[in-house]
């Protein structure tokens, strides 16, 4: 999954999941036995491998970031509900998620599954069934759903479960199990702990093994390969709201195997060095193992001249090189500089830096 449709899955997701959290209900801290939600969730993750993201959302912050009272028809929709569901529901603590794979042709996933806190048991059954909703009772578990959601109750628990086509009790029932569990412990929990607005963990191991696209195409031996590679491994992304900007803060949680696969080289400050003087508008750079990114494309790659273009593998076959280490070194980057003019725009100049091996200066 490329990085821009990783992004635009989680702002879509962040979008549908807070407008079902505000139509259905929402959020979490205990069960019936007394564990806390985040816990429960824990659980439902462990071993699960249909989940192949899960994190939390602090709805009630975004909301007031949001600065919607300010907006009168936004203040009339949004703080209504809230004003009806607060008694009802624990707004004060985050809303836990898990996302089912694998990943649809949009970039969304198969199914969403919210886990919340109910402050107000009676209270909400009322509002429920006062919203046009039926609610029955099976194996202790209240449960009511229209079209492609379900709402399971029990104790002071409420699972939400959205996904397409969903025809009976089994995903809230299933849920509701799961929760029962064991805890996830390790790197899973680690992200759980994560403080942030809004905080998405992605399960590398359960992407890989649920991919029905091009992964789905490798051969045996890449994909036993793979399996291996990419267990107990995770990407952690903690997005934060404040005075107008959004603070986006990735974290890799990778298993020994793969974090050795990893071809990023730290600079420390050394390509800065290569560009010049002058105080740059913005800039991008780059220290690359070559070789270590080669290696992990052929690995991942059932076609390695589509990944890295016809013409370069053409060009390495008449220098004889046998990889691109041998015409680049990794050292990249590009800077931007410029002075905003009397309207405030400007035109940029650009300075860049691209290392070159012995095969490249003499190609």
């Amino acid at each position: 999954m490329n990085n821009q449709l990783f992004e635009c899955m989680k702002f879509r997701f962040l979008f549908v999941a807070t407008a079902a959290a505000l139509i259905v209900t929402s959020c979490g801290s205990e069960s019936e036995n007394g564990r806390p939600v985040v816990e429960s969730i824990s659980a439902f993750v462990n071993g699960n491998e249909d989940v192949i993201g899960f994190g939390s959302m602090d709805m009630n912050l975004i909301l007031e970031k949001s600065d919607y009272k300010g907006n009168d028809k936004l203040n009339l929709l949004i703080g209504g509900q809230l004003k009806e569901l607060k008694p009802l529901i624990n707004l004060e603590t985050p809303m836990y998620f898990a996302l089912s794979g694998p990943m649809k042709e949009d970039g969304m996933p198969t199914g969403v599954t919210l886990f919340t806190e109910i402050t107000d048991k009676e209270g909400l059954k009322e509002n429920i069934i006062g919203r046009g909703y039926d609610l029955e009772e099976v194996d202790g578990i209240l449960i009511g759903g229209d079209g492609d959601g379900l709402l399971g109750m029990r104790g002071n628990l409420a699972v939400i479960h959205i996904e397409a086509g969903v025809k009976d009790n089994k995903p809230i029932l299933s849920a509701f199990e799961k929760t029962e569990g064991e805890m996830s412990g390790g790197k899973i929990d680690d992200i759980f702990k994560t403080t942030g607005d809004f905080v998405l963990g992605m399960g590398i191991h359960n992407l890989f093994i649920s991919s029905d696209g091009d992964l789905a195409e490798l051969s045996d031996a890449q994909r036993k390969e793979l399996d291996k590679l990419t267990e107990d491994s995770y990407i952690a992304t903690a997005v934060k709201f404040e005075k107008g900007k959004a603070i986006i803060e990735t974290h890799n949680h990778f298993g020994k195997d793969l974090a050795s696969k990893m071809f990023f080289r730290s600079d420390n400050g050394v390509l800065r060095q290569k560009f010049g003087n002058g105080a740059p508008r913005f800039g991008i750079s780059a220290n690359i193992d070559i070789r270590k990114m080669q290696d992990l494309l052929e690995m991942t790659s059932t076609n390695i001249v589509e990944v890295l273009g016809g013409q370069r593998q053409i060009m390495m076959m008449f220098a004889g090189a046998q990889s691109l280490d041998e015409f680049v070194t990794g050292d990249l980057g590009i800077l931007a500089y410029g002075e905003p003019d009397e309207y405030g725009s400007f035109t940029p100049e650009f300075s860049g830096y691209l290392g070159l091996a012995p095969k490249g200066l003499n190609w």
